[in-house]
């Protein structure tokens, strides 16, 4: 299940192999798959993450109505399953704190923090006793995916049925990136995020197309992404920890 174009394959017939890779991967995870139904509700929101993002790149073909309506439904998809896990991501902020900083670990009031996410992810999982249940369901809803791919009206084929959504793509980067900096603020590095996430994904579909390229891009996106993502992390702690509620996504 390669996250690329292959070199011979038509734009429409590629763009329906992944979201159907995709969807069937995030169906195996959350079907019982995975026997960490936690970690399986990630990687199927990494997959749902992928989907959009290939939706945003021939979202020109797709046409408004249908990338709305498919955009939508992977959206909300990722987030009827997000609580938890969430949750989850900042015991792991935390613990990955703790391994940097050592002495964390040794600091009362900071030991006294985890205890509390731990027991605001036990409040949560019990809020969601059926999260299993709903994975169940959604894996089940996910094998609808390549039936409906396959009515997409995507016709265009080659380069000029990408290049409208990866300008697009790289204008929205750059635009977060100075809003990002001029004002900076957590959401809007976080908005910068996103951006910059959904530029990596479309790079890396086309990491073919110029391998001696797109390696190294797609090396430095994915590095600045993850320390986006940190930023993002340790936000969301904190205002987890001042007692906000904070988003993720």
């Amino acid at each position: 299940m390669t996250y690329r174009f292959k070199r011979k394959e038509s734009v429409p017939k590629a763009v329906r192999r992944i979201v159907s890779e995709q969807s069937q991967k995030a169906a195996l995870e959350l079907g019982g798959g995975n026997p960490d139904i936690h970690d399986g509700v990630h990687n199927a929101r990494k997959c749902f993450k992928k989907i959009r993002s290939a939706l945003r790149l021939v979202r020109g073909g797709l046409g408004n109505r249908v990338y709305r309506r498919e955009n939508g439904w992977f959206r909300d998809a990722g987030r009827q399953l997000s609580a938890v896990r969430d949750a989850e991501a900042m015991i792991e902020t935390y613990d990955r704190l703790a391994e940097r900083y050592p002495d964390i670990a040794e600091c009362s009031s900071l030991h006294v923090l985890r205890e509390a996410l731990v027991q605001r992810r036990q409040r949560i999982a019990q809020d969601e006793q059926d999260l299993e249940g709903q994975a169940h369901a959604l894996a089940r809803e996910l094998e609808d995916v390549p039936s409906r791919a396959a009515d997409w009206p995507l016709t265009h084929n080659g380069f000029a049925a990408l290049a409208p959504g990866l300008e697009r793509s790289y204008r929205r980067g750059r635009k977060a990136f100075e809003k990002a900096y001029r004002k900076p603020s957590d959401e809007r590095f976080h908005e910068w995020r996103k951006r910059v996430k959904d530029y990596w994904y479309h790079t890396r579909l086309l990491g073919r197309s110029w391998p001696e390229f797109m390696e190294s891009r797609i090396s430095e996106l994915k590095d600045l992404a993850d320390l986006l993502g940190d930023d993002h992390d340790l936000a969301v702690l904190q205002q987890t920890r001042l007692g906000g509620r904070g988003a993720r996504g």
